[in-house]
């Protein structure tokens, strides 16, 4: 779903995607410290995650679609999906 949605947004879609993420990241860093961005490459590029980091990876993309879904306009059609 997430490509899907990448697909259709406009570049400025996608910078507001960004810009949502960075917010909640730095809402997240601000309260719970700093996330190391190696940490988060090894997690993206993992290949066997386990329960835990599969749940992060998960978490992550949610709010990915979350995003994407929120500035396309989409956001019924994020909400169908969830509900499946």
């Amino acid at each position: 779903m997430a490509d899907a949605l990448i697909d259709d947004a406009t570049k400025e879609q996608l910078a507001e995607a960004a810009r949502l993420l960075a917010v909640a990241v730095g809402y997240y860093e601000r309260r719970c410290g700093e996330v190391q961005p190696d940490l988060l490459q090894k997690l993206l590029r993992s290949g066997d995650l386990d329960e835990e980091t599969l749940s992060i990876v998960t978490a992550g993309m949610q709010n990915l679609v979350s995003a994407l879904a929120e500035v396309t306009g989409k956001v019924d059609v994020f909400e169908e999906e969830v509900r499946h």
